[in-house]
């Protein structure tokens, strides 16, 4: 019986199987994003951007603080779709990012089994909606784009 293939991510070997276990996707979706993305694994890790989504508005929300910032913007684009849909287990689930996704003011975001992003917590001041716009590139073959914008204003109590 032969071996599975691994790869390696921030210190651990990961399996077709672990990863799309951690992903909340199929084994065949991960084989395929993987051919995709010729095997860069980083580029299919989207628990890792999820978080970092979360800890990136937190440092807008305390940017706007200053007096120089009235307000800031976080901006996302991406070609995998695998953001846009909603999770059905794994990281995902607390650091919601998918299309139609809310958060409410003063929610704290921990996902303690997280096999890559342990003890992260992230508490965001203000509730916030997740509303990706999908477009279609039109080229040979089939390509699509998926946008996020998110406001971060200044509130009445900074």
């Amino acid at each position: 019986m032969a071996k599975a293939k691994s790869y390696k991510l921030q210190g651990r070997e990961w399996t077709v199987k672990d990863l799309a276990e951690e992903l909340g996707l199929s084994t065949p979706r991960v084989h395929g994003l993987l051919k995709e993305h010729n095997e860069d694994i980083k580029a299919i890790a989207p628990n890792d951007t999820r978080n970092l989504v979360f800890q990136d508005i937190k440092r807008l929300e305390n940017a706007r603080k200053e007096d120089s910032f009235s307000q800031g913007r976080f901006y996302m684009i991406t070609d995998l779709q695998t953001y846009a849909n909603k999770s059905k287990k794994g990281l995902g689930t607390v650091f919601r990012i998918h299309d139609g996704a809310e958060t409410q003011a003063n929610e704290e975001f921990y996902y303690p089994d997280s096999t890559s992003k342990k003890n992260v917590k992230v508490t965001l001041d203000d509730p916030y909606s997740f509303n990706w716009e999908k477009i279609d590139k039109k080229t040979t073959k089939k390509e699509e784009w998926y946008f996020l914008e998110i406001p971060v204003l200044k509130t009445r109590t900074n």
